[in-house]
């Protein structure tokens, strides 16, 4: 009854405090009903206490927001799931940011940072800059000016400039450099920077239209695809920079560039830089000049840098900058000249400097009549034959260089393998590592039997299992991070420099930059001092390689036999011996040779002015008269030059491949072939260089893809080598096998036999004649080719005689010399034919035999091309072809996946 009593007054005054709150608007004091609902208070009536203290509460303000606590921690954590989530997009956004930085590269040696001229480019830039559109700005000036120089820094300013703004989601920054002095540069450097930016083949190729082989396009319908391919990329990107330098044709810039397609390109700029006098009256509205060189005391402050002599040495300093006409390419000359010189000679001064540049200008204007002679070619002459005295490395490089053509990269490989010549008998230089392009091959995954491709069912076990597993399995790299973070481990240590590429990266004459994203280090070399490089093997070259043979044939006469050294030493005789084995000149040719023509007509033509007699040593330092060097010996040096570096660019060829180091190289060697046969003579190469020179376009071409192109050049080659050699000649053979090869590319295995069995032939003649297989590597690649050539055909027994006799001859006769080409060569075509082995047993039904050649040949493949390559994905098919047949299953069908993922990664990566 007293519950009931007490249930009672507390409804009542529940339901009182309920009307007194709806007529105030108050709040309710649930604590203070508590209290008041005690035993002994039954009466329902408020005292007058209670009644003052309500009447205070419900006049009191409402509180703030920042007062109420939910809704301030409503507020700030609505704010702090926003921020996390904005901060993983944004860190999700930067990781997938493609930032690409093909640059010119930065010179070795001190580079002014000219700012007077990165001030006058950058307000022009701000005035012809518009939101969202096209920015072309050109660049003229003289050569030697250093307008690629101006370009670069004024390009990484405005690449700094972009990568520092913020905005709400990054986007892709893009930089690059595109050589434009021809239509074939500009084609590789689109198609280098297109591949860079993340372009897939079939977004260049669907250009075309449907229907339409690309391949079939011309260079110029080539190049516009490409462009149209990089425009797409570029228009989504936040920024773009694009440096087009030596540029010539201005169609391509109206053409790609116009005003009407600024608003297509996005955000970009494009710095235009071109050789030449541009006049001021004339002049546009977006050029730039920089013609009148260096300030005075820039090029003071840039000759005391280089030269690293005092002030009380440099009183001249000004005179100096002024007869150089403030070039910078002439005064970094004269900075090196200076040094080397007073590393020599510590009193060596700037006067002395002066004197020597004003007396070596008399002498040219005195031997070639002529007025005036730009002091930059004077400099670079000087600068070059300073070099080549101090080392012969670079005498040889220089002349290499001067052989090929300017404006197109020389790959380094070339210029490294081409100072091995035992032509030279020059040690290594010093720091330098292997010539060819390494890949390394990528770690292997070892995967369980438990991480096999689940079938993707909707809430499946197998499913739900798999993502517990990741989940744990990240977990625990997080774990492993923070680990990491608190320990961290000793870092490697940096990779060891090349020593060719340090050597020419130190020398201001030439340009040393790395194509990417090949990884090919090459060497560009400009129109100017090209001209002077040309014109180094008949100056120098020549004679330093007959005074090394005399020493030579000197030291090995006085290590010979007590009888012989009863004789006196004759350089007469053995310098004229040594002449007559050079080249491909005849007694009777050699005879009639001056008679008939003239000497333009038998040496190669410069592209400059003459600088030879600056190039040269005085005269008197060569006493003996049989010393000097008639036209027909020149021609004869010419020839073997010629021949030299042929057959350095033929190895190269040789072992290009699929790969797109490899083929960037095939790619680079190209325009240089076609220079030098260009650019030669009738007589300055000889049918056996020609032979070698369109034997390496046939490699280049097949490693393009162009067979029908490459069969054609094979063909006559095969009929030059025929008229000069014989039908049944070693050299026959080999071009045999490799027209064999092409064929067997087109699928014309019948044609492919008879070439090959006539190769044999060859083969066997020889060996009948001499008792010994002469070249036992080149017979062993015809063996194995025709063993392959079998096993197409469905002679599967002829085919495994033939491919394990091959693959025998081998193991036989591996190269014991150094020669890296060769090597390389051999190693690629062991792993091949332990394929072609594995394949001829599978096709006997013998697995356990091919699975042990073709887990051989797995691992030769893998070590010598790396994982991403064709020849990778041939062995691990048919790998995979030996494990169905032995009844394994899942191991077959984890190859099929792996070879499955690298033939789509080589599908969706393009090939250069």
């Amino acid at each position: 009854m007293y519950w009931r009593t007490l249930s009672f007054q507390i409804t009542r005054c529940l339901r009182l405090v309920t009307d007194f709150s709806r007529t105030r608007t108050t709040l309710v004091n649930l604590r203070r009903i508590s209290i008041r609902m005690q035993p002994r208070r039954l009466s329902s009536t408020l005292s007058e206490a209670e009644r003052k203290e309500d009447s205070k509460d419900s006049d009191e303000e409402p509180k703030s927001w920042k007062e109420n606590p939910t809704l301030k921690y409503w507020v700030l954590g609505s704010l702090g799931i926003s921020g996390t989530v904005y901060y993983y997009v944004y860190r999700n956004h930067e990781k997938k940011r493609l930032l690409v930085k093909h640059l010119p590269s930065t010179p070795s040696h001190f580079v002014l940072p000219r700012e007077r001229d990165l001030s006058a480019l950058s307000s022009l830039h701000s005035q012809l800059k518009g939101k969202g559109s096209l920015t072309v700005l050109h660049i003229v000036g003289c050569p030697g000016s250093g307008r690629t120089e101006l370009a670069r820094k004024f390009a990484e300013k405005l690449a700094r400039e972009e990568q520092e703004k913020y905005t709400f989601l990054p986007g892709n920054l893009f930089f690059g450099t595109l050589n434009g002095s021809s239509e074939e540069s500009l084609l590789f450097d689109v198609k280098r920077f297109a591949i860079s930016v993340g372009c897939l083949e079939s977004d260049w190729t669907l250009k075309a239209g449907e229907g339409v082989n690309f391949s079939s396009l011309s260079k110029e319908e080539q190049l516009d695809c490409f462009v149209d391919a990089v425009r797409e990329k570029l228009k989504d990107s936040q920024g773009w920079i694009i440096i087009l330098e030596n540029v010539k044709d201005d169609e391509v810039i109206h053409r790609w560039f116009s005003t009407d397609s600024s608003k297509s390109w996005g955000n970009g700029t494009v710095l235009v830089t071109r050789n030449g006098h541009v006049n001021r009256d004339v002049m546009i509205s977006n050029t730039y000049i920089v013609d009148e060189g260096l300030l005075m005391d820039d090029g003071v402050e840039l000759l005391s840098q280089l030269s690293g002599l005092e002030g009380n040495k440099m009183t001249v300093a000004k005179d100096i900058v002024t007869i150089l006409k403030r070039i910078p390419l002439a005064l970094s000359c004269a900075g090196h000249y200076m040094q080397s010189k007073a590393f020599k000679n510590p009193s060596y001064s700037s006067l002395d400097f002066l004197s020597e540049f004003k007396s070596e200008l008399q002498n040219f204007t005195k031997a070639n009549g002529e007025t005036e002679l730009s002091p930059l070619y004077v400099m670079v002459s000087m600068e070059t034959k300073n070099l080549v005295q101090e080392n012969f490395h670079l005498l040889h490089a220089f002349d290499f260089l001067g052989t090929c053509t300017p404006n197109w990269p020389i790959p380094v490989t070339l210029i490294a393998l081409h100072l091995r010549s035992p032509d030279f008998n020059l040690p290594p230089v010093v720091g330098s590592g292997p010539a060819l392009p390494s890949q390394k091959p990528t770690e292997v995954k070892k995967e369980n039997s438990s991480e096999q491709e689940v079938e993707e069912m909707f809430l499946s076990i197998k499913k739900l299992a798999k993502n517990l597993e990741n989940f744990l399995t990240a977990v625990k790299d997080n774990i492993n991070a923070i680990k990491a973070m608190l320990n961290p481990e000793v870092p490697d240590m940096p990779q060891m420099l090349d020593g060719v590429v340090e050597m020419l990266k130190a020398c201001p004459l030439v340009s040393v930059r790395r194509m990417e994203p090949m990884g090919v280090d090459t060497v560009v070399v400009s129109p100017l001092v090209h001209s002077v490089f040309q014109q180094l093997f008949l100056s120098r070259t020549m004679e330093q390689l007959e005074a090394e043979y005399l020493v030579q044939a000197e030291e090995q006469h006085n290590k010979s036999s007590w009888f012989r050294r009863l004789w006196s030493f004759d350089g007469q005789r053995s310098l004229q011996e040594y002449r007559n084995s050079l080249g491909e000149v005849t007694q009777e040719e050699a005879v009639n040779l001056h008679e008939n023509l003239s000497d333009s007509e038998l040496l190669p033509l410069c592209s400059g002015p003459n600088v030879s007699g600056l190039l040269q040593e005085s005269e008197s330092q060569i006493k003996e008269e049989f010393r000097k060097i008639k036209t027909s010996d020149a021609v004869r040096h010419c020839q073997q030059r010629t021949a030299r570096i042929l057959k350095t660019i033929n190895g190269v060829a040789s072992v290009c491949g699929q790969d797109n180091q490899t083929r960037t190289l095939a790619r680079l060697l190209k325009p240089h072939l076609d220079h030098i046969l260009a650019a030669s003579t009738s007589k300055s190469l000889g049918p056996k260089s020609r032979a070698h020179a369109i034997s390496a376009v046939a490699s280049t071409d097949a490693s393009f893809g162009n067979l029908e192109s490459s069969r054609r050049l094979l063909e006559d080659v095969l009929s030059i080598e025929t008229q000069l050699y014989g039908d049944s000649s070693l050299e026959v053979a080999s071009t045999l096998t490799r027209l064999a090869d092409v064929c067997s590319s087109l699928d014309d295995a019948q044609r492919c036999r008879e070439l090959l069995e006539r190769a044999i032939q060859i083969y066997e003649s020889q060996r009948r004649k001499f008792g010994e297989y002469k070249q036992p590597l080149d017979y062993a690649r015809t063996l194995s080719a025709l063993g392959a050539t079998y096993g197409g055909l469905g002679f599967k027994e002829r085919s495994r005689d033939y491919v394990e006799r091959a693959f025998s001859f081998m193991q036989s006769a591996a190269p014991i010399s150094p020669d890296e080409v060769e090597t390389r060569r051999f190693t690629s075509d062991v792993a091949s034919t332990l394929t072609d082995l594995g394949h001829a047993y599978l096709s006997l039904g013998e697995t356990t035999q091919a699975r042990r050649f073709l887990d051989m040949a797995l691992n030769g493949q893998r070590n010598i091309h790396g994982d991403e390559h064709p020849e990778v994905v041939r062995t691990l098919t048919v790998l995979g072809i030996a494990y169905t047949m032995q009844g394994n299953w899942p191991e077959a069908r984890k190859l099929r996946k792996e070879a499955g993922k690298i033939q789509a990664k080589l599908d969706a990566k393009p090939l250069m």
